[in-house]
């Protein structure tokens, strides 16, 4: 038969396990940046590219897409 996890250790799971995944996810928002903060943006999107269009895979037979 297994060996069943003490009560002190159930309980102490459920509090460890929510600060690791709260430091987890709060760490990278804090440090990751797109751009220096202050910095005006000076790139301008481009305009002048190609006409594009969606393509639409369907299937054949009398029910596919006309």
């Amino acid at each position: 038969m297994a060996h069943l996890a003490s009560r002190r250790t159930r309980a102490l799971a459920l509090p460890v396990g929510l600060a690791l995944v709260a430091s987890l996810g709060f760490l990278p928002a804090a440090t990751a940046t797109a751009a220096p903060t202050g910095a005006p943006a000076t790139a301008t999107p481009r305009t002048d590219g190609p006409k594009l269009s969606y393509v639409v895979n369907t299937g054949g037979g009398r029910t596919a897409v006309q």
